[in-house]
C-alpha cells in the first residue's frame, strides 16, 4: 500500500512539473513585449503602452521609433492608429492595390499634410509640442516599468 502511495506521489510531482512548464510556455507565447515599437502620435503611443503583458505585467516596448503617417504600425497596434486614411499606408497594409499616379495626385489634393497648411513657425511649434508629449509618455511608461520591476523583486524576496 505504501509503495502505491509513493508511486502516486511521484506521478503527481511529475504532472505538476509538466503543468508548470506548459504554463510558462503559454505565458511566453502571450507576451506582448517587443523588440521595437512604432508610433505616429503621442496618443497612439500612450494607447500602445496601455496594453499589459500577460507574462511580465508591464509591456517592454523595446526601441521606440516615430513612423511617418503613410507607414503602417505593427498589425496588433493598427487599431490605435487615429490618422486619416492614406492610400500608401493602405497599400502597405495590403488593403488595396498600388495607387496609380492619378490616384496619388488626387489624394494629395484632397488630403494635404496638415503642416503644409501652417507657417514654418507654427509647424515648428506643433512639432516641438508633439515631441514634448511623446517624451512625457515615454518617461511615464519608464517609471511604470521601474515600479513594476521593483514590486516584482519585492514580491520574490
Amino acid at each position: 500500500m505504501q509503495t502505491r502511495s509513493l508511486d502516486i506521489e511521484r506521478r503527481l510531482r511529475k504532472l505538476e512539473s509538466r503543468f508548470s512548464i506548459l504554463l510558462a510556455e503559454r505565458r511566453r507565447l502571450n507576451c506582448t513585449c517587443r523588440k521595437e515599437t512604432n508610433y505616429h502620435t503621442a496618443c497612439e503611443l500612450e494607447a500602445i503602452f496601455s496594453i499589459p503583458c500577460p507574462t511580465h505585467g508591464v509591456m517592454d516596448p523595446g526601441a521606440i521609433f516615430y513612423r511617418t503617417t503613410w507607414l503602417p504600425l505593427a498589425p496588433e497596434h493598427r487599431p490605435f492608429c487615429k490618422c486619416p486614411p492614406n492610400i500608401w499606408r493602405e497599400f502597405l497594409e495590403r488593403k488595396r492595390p498600388r495607387p496609380t499616379s492619378a490616384e496619388e495626385a488626387e489624394f494629395s489634393k484632397v488630403h494635404p499634410h496638415p503642416r503644409t497648411q501652417m507657417s514654418p513657425d507654427e509647424s515648428e511649434r506643433a512639432f516641438q509640442e508633439e515631441h514634448r508629449r511623446v517624451k512625457d509618455v515615454i518617461n511615464r511608461h519608464r517609471l511604470t516599468v521601474l515600479r513594476s520591476r521593483s514590486t516584482t523583486r519585492l514580491a520574490r524576496d
